[in-house]
């Protein structure tokens, strides 16, 4: 049987882990790299998000610019708990795998800067004072998190435009914010891939990413082997 909104804003709160989500998917972008619009990418993610439901059962809200309504754009208005719409294919959510979200958008580049702090507090303060959607800085998505393993917490950014706001500019307003407060980074480690580009355009700034040298394994192009 299908969990009800109710049952379901439980279940998600409830949740095991520090990242919001809302299925066992959670969210499946399509992205343009090379030869393709993001308007066939949006395209594209509207026919998977169709076959997801019809195929396995699974309800999806499509977002960014796949999205059918303005107001569900953004990925944490979908993933926020109290967000009680309906999906864009099915109805309710599925009693294990909840809902996915698919859509379309430009590259995005994930990373964490972590700080050599325990002041879960501090870093959600920190993340509040970076993002844009609180005031901060454009084309930034931000959340404050534990690292328990680690002894540490870390802001989590989202940057959805590197070519507006560059990589350095968001670390140098977080360590600007973290100084405020005495805590040190420790350090920032990248999630998923990076297009030459975004590292071109904060060349001759130090991130400190934990891999040193080794960012440059985690550069789009060099995956791809482009040329």
């Amino acid at each position: 049987m299908d969990l009800d909104d109710d049952q379901f804003a439980e279940q998600r709160l409830a949740h095991e882990g520090v990242h919001p989500r809302i299925g066992a998917a959670d969210v499946v972008p399509f992205v343009p790299i090379a030869d393709i619009t993001l308007a066939e990418c949006a395209v594209i993610a509207t026919r998977v998000a169709e076959r997801i439901w019809h195929e396995l059962g699974v309800p999806v809200f499509l977002y960014e610019a796949a999205a059918r309504d303005e107001s569900r754009r953004r990925l944490e208005v979908l993933r926020s708990p109290s967000f009680r719409g309906e999906p864009d294919f099915g109805q309710g959510r599925h009693p294990t795998a909840g809902a996915a979200i698919v859509g379309a958008r430009r590259f995005l580049v994930a990373w964490n800067v972590n700080l050599d702090s325990t002041d879960l507090a501090a870093a959600r303060e920190i993340a509040r004072a970076v993002r844009a959607s609180s005031g901060g800085l454009p084309c930034v998505k931000s959340l404050g998190l534990e690292l328990r393993s680690r002894g540490q917490v870390q802001v989590s950014v989202n940057l959805t435009d590197f070519e507006t706001t560059p990589l350095h500019v968001v670390f140098e307003r977080i360590r600007a914010e973290a100084q405020k407060r005495g805590i040190r980074i420790a350090g920032s480690e990248l999630i998923g891939l990076i297009p030459q580009r975004a590292l071109d355009l904060s060349r001759g700034h130090d991130l400190q990413w934990l891999v040193g040298d080794h960012i440059e394994d985690y550069v789009l192009e060099n995956i791809l082997n482009w040329k």
